[in-house]
């Protein structure tokens, strides 16, 4: 068993590396850690989800569903993955090493122990914004990537966060980074079984962190999949079109003003591409454990559509 999914995955990651093969411009893709890569739990969830668990301090957290995945198949696609989270650097630091263990421990013989971060940022990096002293962390300290990284091109940069507070508003003449967070949208406290949850759980003491259904607990816990679909799809438009990065992500993430809900068919689709990206079963409205072996095919037909062929 151990060794038939190591061959899947070597095979998962090198289709990635086929299908993006060629010259092209990197797009950076900036991860926010808690809520996003990582959730807390309680010890007794620890118990249950022990594959992708870790301590820091006196907290257990997971890793969200199929991140592990994701940031593979960005690094073998030739993206630049880097981190942004307003914790302490150590803290961030020993949460990355965690995911690049786990990587190279799932990845090692298709290149993972090349794959470094593009660059990290903690809280010493946000920028103070505003002078309200009640307001919220993310309305008082932003995550400004011009000012973490001055040289970076910020069109084709991505942010992936749970709190869309966190972009900065544009000053004249500057890029909008709001039109490149990628907002996850719903956040739902870490419920492993939802059917067992919910006959446990008496309605009267659910908030809005507890999912309202089971469709809605599923699509949080594809969430990151849904980020994968959005971005390798705003890239083959940037790529095969000739738009600008941030503009296909705005046009695939939103109408008008408003971001289309995950729950919608055009973003359930966006989720069902990252789930077959992965090689799991498309099927946005499903949580998907095990992988199968149908991506490649997948990918090399991206790989046409982007090439124009």
């Amino acid at each position: 068993m151990i060794f038939a999914r190591s061959v899947l995955i070597a095979w998962l990651v090198v289709c990635a590396q086929l299908a993006w093969a060629g010259p092209r411009a990197n797009v950076q893709v900036v991860f926010d850690l808690d809520w996003t890569l990582i959730y807390p739990i309680t010890n007794e969830q620890a118990a249950l989800e022990t594959e992708s668990v870790v301590k820091f301090g006196n907290e257990f957290f997971r890793l969200s569903d199929h991140a592990i995945a994701a940031v593979a198949y960005l690094h073998a696609a030739g993206f630049d993955v880097s981190y942004f989270s307003g914790e302490m650097k150590d803290r961030n630091l020993a949460v990355i090493d965690f995911i690049y263990a786990k990587l190279q421990e799932q990845y090692a013989d298709v290149g993972a122990k090349s794959w470094r971060p593009f660059a990290i940022g903690d809280v010493g990096d946000l920028e103070p914004f505003g002078n309200d002293p009640n307001a919220r962390f993310a309305e008082r300290l932003k995550k400004n990537i011009a000012r973490w990284q001055p040289n970076a091109d910020l069109t084709r940069t991505v942010l992936v966060e749970d709190m869309q507070q966190f972009a900065p508003p544009p000053k004249a003449g500057e890029v909008d980074q709001r039109r490149g967070l990628l907002w996850l949208q719903e956040t739902f406290e870490s419920i492993l079984d939802h059917d067992a949850w919910s006959e446990s759980t008496p309605p009267e003491t659910r908030t809005k962190y507890h999912p309202p259904s089971r469709e809605r607990w599923a699509i949080e816990r594809n969430k990151i999949v849904w980020a994968l679909g959005v971005i390798v799809s705003a890239r083959e438009l940037a790529d095969s079109k000739g738009v600008v990065f941030q503009d296909a992500l705005v046009s695939l993430t939103r109408s008008g003003d408003s971001l289309i809900p995950l729950s919608e068919p055009s973003q359930l689709r966006l989720t069902e591409k990252g789930l077959s990206l992965l090689g799991l079963p498309a099927s946005a409205t499903e949580r998907h454990v095990a992988p199968n072996v149908t991506s490649c095919g997948n990918l090399q037909m991206l790989n046409a559509a982007a090439s124009g062929i």
